[in-house]
């Protein structure tokens, strides 16, 4: 979560920096004092709140759409930047940065500290601290930063930060790296770096490629966008520079931003350039970065471009990264560019994706197009992928297309996939449907399906529907899918049901699930129910519970299990408690594994423990484990044969 959280604020200063930059004049000002602008001037002028025209004829509308900004109180200012964020134009942005622009220093900490009592609830919200400190940094860009330090909470310095020293590189770079290098904080300083670096890369990016470069805290992703700008602003400059930088993690980032920088100026230069590398992998991902661009701006230009390829793993590459936003947008040419341009697997999986892509909206279009596809491994994944789609959104058509398939494999997984979605968004009408059904295995299927559907809310009334069932086969299932998604919702609720109501079979069937959820929440009540059972259900349960008690507290599990009687039940827990502390305590776990009842498990617990002390060099303690232990002799030898 910090890295994302870290990422997403680079990913704002790096906006917030190239915008700044290109905004604002370079170079330091001198702090402005607290006066009220020059009648007159940009600041002075009267902003029109949206909603208000000069139709309104109320005396309050009239002042309120006339009132010039700096007579306004910081709370009318706010109000009205407010009104104008309901509306997104140009002339709204331009009114709400001359009202910020016309507040004083006093003004601008008073509108930070609101927006951080308030929160951010849009994306305007989290642009306006940007506004607010680019502001109070023409004016005073010492006092912003101590606003910043001694007056912000954790939070709010976390996001501000990248504005503030955006805002401050764009009007004095060297000033604002001075307060950078004092920040203790590790993070906080490259987060302030970093906005610095990118406020300098919108009109020297050559200086924030020296920044970069000479830091040992550098982030080799950060190349990617400095060089990115370079080519916006001077695009020999940039591969100059790139092509003098050494192999390596750097260089593989710098080309891909000049890449994608010169993509969107010229994308011929930059196909050029990108055939031009003399290194495979580099050329091999530049052509993707170019292909991702040219695809969705000019598909005819790119495949003109891509006919000219030689066939094979490097062009199925080049457009197997491109070919799914193409699906998205324009499915019928990415079908094209698959069938004419891919070959192998590679063109199987992106025709595969194409199909899929369709399907989600035009099912019964995707289901057209497969018709005539060959059988193999494009024809089985599309059929899977229109059953999903489909069943979801229309099943009952769904199920007249499936009709239509040959007899096959294909055609069953696809039944079953619909009525699985059937059931699961549409469950009222799978139950109508259901009675409609001759019986035999997929209206078993569809009547499980119901059941743990309904058993999502309610899994008592989902075993009452189970039971309603005329179908023996269907009754079972469907109530064996309502009681284990009950025992894995409330596992004492589901005893004491079936304890009374006579379904101790069924009890027995799902003591494993009942066991496993119920040790989770109340260990020792678990347990106790696991020992009352008999047989295999006992078995099952103390499985269960032995391996979440394990996990919890080794130490009073095993003295749980030291007092079981011997049998299946305990093996199977003594097995968990060997393979808990096998590698921590190989000692311990040898003595635990010869204490199993069971031959074969016995020999296979014993040998693994041996196995991993002479792995770590205990050879001379596993012998002497061996000898004192109480196997027999002909064990023991089979053990110690193990360690020569």
């Amino acid at each position: 979560m910090r890295q994302l959280s870290f990422f997403l604020v680079f990913v704002f200063s790096i906006v917030a920096g190239f915008l700044i930059a290109r905004l604002l004049p370079s170079g330091p000002e001198t702090p402005a004092t607290e006066t009220a602008p020059a009648t007159g001037s940009p600041t002075t002028s009267t902003v029109v709140a949206p909603g208000l025209s000069s139709g309104d004829d109320t005396a309050e509308v009239q002042a309120a759409a006339t009132t010039p900004v700096e007579n306004l109180s910081l709370e009318e200012k706010m109000n009205r930047i407010e009104k104008l964020k309901l509306t997104a134009s140009i002339e709204n942005s331009i009114q709400t940065l001359e009202l910020i622009a016309s507040m004083s220093e006093s003004e601008l900490k008073g509108m930070l500290q609101e927006m951080g009592q308030r929160g951010m609830g849009s994306m305007s919200d989290w642009m306006m601290p940007y506004h607010v400190f680019t502001a109070w940094v023409e004016k005073n860009p010492q006092n912003a930063y101590s606003f910043l330090e001694e007056e912000a909470n954790p939070m709010q310095q976390q996001m501000y930060t990248s504005s503030l020293f955006s805002a401050w590189a764009a009007t004095d770079p060297d000033a604002a790296l001075a307060a950078v290098e004092k920040i203790e904080d590790k993070q906080k300083r490259q987060q302030a770096y970093n906005a610095i670096t990118m406020a300098i890369a919108g009109k020297d990016p050559n200086r924030a490629y020296n920044m970069l470069s000479s830091r040992d805290d550098t982030n080799s992703w950060q190349y990617q966008m400095v060089f990115m700008l370079w080519a916006g602003q001077d695009m020999d400059a940039a591969m100059a520079k790139v092509d003098a930088m050494e192999s390596g993690e750097e260089r593989t980032y710098a080309l891909s931003g000049i890449i994608s920088g010169m993509a969107s100026k010229n994308i011929n230069r930059a196909a050029d350039y990108a055939v031009s590398l003399d290194n495979d992998q580099e050329r091999e991902r530049a052509l993707q970065t170019v292909m991702s661009t040219w695809i969705n701006q000019d598909i005819e230009g790119a495949m003109a471009f891509l006919s000219q390829m030689e066939e094979g793993e490097t062009k199925n590459q080049v457009i197997q990264n491109s070919i799914w936003s193409l699906a998205r947008s324009d499915p019928e040419r990415a079908m094209e560019l698959a069938q004419t341009q891919m070959t192998g697997r590679a063109q199987d999986n992106a025709i595969s994706n194409v199909i899929r892509q369709i399907a989600r909206q035009e099912p019964e279009k995707a289901a057209e197009m497969i018709a005539n596809l060959p059988y193999g491994r494009v024809y089985s994944s599309s059929i899977r992928s229109i059953a999903r789609e489909w069943g979801g959104e229309d099943p009952m058509a769904a199920l007249s297309w499936v009709e239509t398939l040959g007899d096959g494999e294909e055609k069953d997984r696809a039944y079953s996939s619909i009525l699985s979605s059937f059931a699961r968004n549409k469950p009222d009408e799978a139950k109508v449907y259901l009675q409609q059904m001759p019986e035999g295995d997929n209206r078993v299927d569809l009547a499980e399906n119901i059941a743990q559907k309904m058993a999502d809310n309610d899994p008592q009334e989902a075993l009452f529907w189970a039971q309603s069932l005329q179908d023996e086969a269907a009754v079972e299932r469907a109530s064996h899918a309502a009681i284990s998604k009950w025992a894995s919702q409330d596992p004492q609720a589901v005893v004491n049901y079936l304890q009374t109501s006579g379904g101790e079979s069924q009890l027995e069937e799902h003591a494993g699930t009942i066991a496993d959820n119920w040790a989770r929440t109340d260990v020792e009540s678990a347990a106790d129910w696991a020992l009352g059972l008999e047989g295999a259900a006992q078995e099952r349960a103390v499985e269960q519970v032995s391996r979440e008690w394990l996990e919890h507290n080794t130490e009073e599990a095993s003295i749980w299990i030291a007092d079981l009687e011997s049998g299946p039940a305990r093996d199977s827990a003594v097995r968990n408690l060997v393979n808990q502390v096998y590698r921590s305590d190989p000692e311990s776990a040898f003595a635990w594994a010869t204490t199993i009842g069971d031959a074969r498990n016995r020999e296979y617990n014993s040998e693994r423990v041996i196995r991993e002390m002479k792995q770590e060099g205990k050879s001379n303690e596993a012998r002497q484990a061996i000898q004192r232990s109480d196997l027999s002799d002909k064990e023991k030898e089979n053990l110690l044969k193990k360690l020569d």
